[in-house]
């Protein structure tokens, strides 16, 4: 049992410090640089393209199997 678990700890946590790696890089240099308030707006814009993305992408998918 001990050694078990030792792995999945092992396992999960090399995952987790790579995901909180890739994750940072990108966004701080334009959010530091406007107000919180356009880097929320930017946030919501974003959520609305990528959400709408989705749906077209789920659409096109599901059609030829409908």
């Amino acid at each position: 049992a001990p050694p078990a678990t030792g792995r999945r700890a092992h396992r999960s946590r090399p995952a987790q410090a790579g995901l909180r790696r890739a994750t940072p890089p990108p966004a701080p240099a334009p959010r530091l640089r406007t107000s919180t308030s356009s880097s929320a707006d930017r946030r919501i814009q974003g959520a609305k393209v990528w959400s709408a993305i989705m749906v077209k992408a789920c659409a096109a998918a599901t059609r030829p199997a409908l």
